[in-house]
Order: C-alpha cells, then structure tokens, then sequence
C-alpha cells in the first residue's frame, strides 16, 4: 500500500526491491539517497524524533537529511488505502510539491 501511496502522491520511491516494511541497514538507506522521508508519526517517535532520525547512521548523509525533509501522518492513513486516501494524496502531494527543490 505505501508504494502505490508514494506513486499517487507524485513521488518515487527510493527503496526498491524490498517488499513489505523491513528493517534497513545504515549502507541500504544511505545508498537509496531518499530527497525526502515519509513516515509515520509514531514510528518517528519511537526513534525519538526527527533530529534523531536525521542522526541515525546512514540517514545523516542522505539528500533528505541535509534538506531536514520528513513527511509524518496518522499510521492508518499512511499504512491502509481507504476512504481518506484521496485526502490523505492530496495532502502528501502538496507537501512533496512543498519539499522539492
């Protein structure tokens, strides 16, 4: 679901080849070079935070990292396609429109 969420949103996502949410090394996310990271709020806080994240090894030395670009929504509504989806790609796209550059 978060792939085809990525693609409606106008995005690309940077990690490909894995299906399923799997742990990633520091080397897989720092090889990806994501511009901007989408994730769920309360995956960001169990890392603590978005300073902590852009901290994490492999991710301080990626595109996004050094833009401090991170997207966080409602984990239903990253992690389900449903009836606030539309609402949830228009939001997204805005913000990545938002980001870019």
């Amino acid at each position: 679901a978060t792939s085809t969420l990525i693609k409606l949103m106008g995005g690309i996502n940077a990690i490909q080849g894995i299906e399923g949410f799997k742990p990633l090394t520091a080397e897989a996310v720092a090889a990806a070079k994501p511009d901007i990271i989408l994730m769920t709020k309360s995956g960001a806080e169990s890392l603590g935070g978005t300073d902590a994240i852009f901290n994490l090894p492999g991710m301080k030395i990626t595109p996004a990292a050094a833009k401090k670009n991170i997207l966080l929504d409602d984990d239903l509504r990253l992690l389900t396609i449903g009836p606030r989806t539309a609402e949830v790609i228009e939001a997204m796209h805005a913000r990545l429109e938002a980001n870019k550059g």
